[in-house]
């Protein structure tokens, strides 16, 4: 999650489902807290939760810890380099030498934009998603979508 506005709608919505006591969003380490007041409707939280966080951002995943243990899946998907998630760092990479190939070479011009949109694409291309994704959902004054 890189949208502290949508960060702070997903705590608002969350907040305000049946059976929430409180949810606090720690924007930073990406991780919500949700306090219930009864056990029973804790499945049926998850799950409006869930959707509520795939309605605002389809590329979140949540998961369970509890008493601080990260699920398999979780601890499947932290895979870092540094730090950062691998593929994040595999596409950063790729548009990277695409870009250096792009400014160092000498070519054609319609070859030499294909280079420079693919770098753009791997490297930015979540960001101009978001971008169009909030624009179409009404939001066009947001962050992503001034970075365009």
């Amino acid at each position: 999650m890189d949208c502290a506005g949508c960060a702070d709608k997903i705590e608002i919505q969350i907040g305000e489902l049946d059976h929430v006591v409180e949810a606090q969003l720690d924007f930073v380490h990406t991780i919500i807290t949700i306090e219930f007041d009864r056990q029973s409707s804790v499945s049926d939280v998850i799950v409006k939760a869930r959707k509520i966080i795939t309605d605002l951002e389809p590329h979140v995943t949540m998961s369970e810890v509890v008493k601080g243990k990260a699920s398999k899946k979780e601890k499947e998907e932290g895979k870092t380099i540094g730090g950062l998630p691998q593929l994040f760092v595999l596409r950063l990479t790729m548009g990277s030498i695409l870009f250096a190939i792009a400014v160092i070479g000498s070519f054609n011009l319609p070859f030499e934009l294909t280079l420079y949109l693919s770098a753009y694409g791997l490297i930015g291309g979540d960001v101009v998603y978001k971008a169009l994704r909030n624009i179409f959902r009404g939001d066009v004054f947001d962050e992503t979508s001034l970075c365009l």
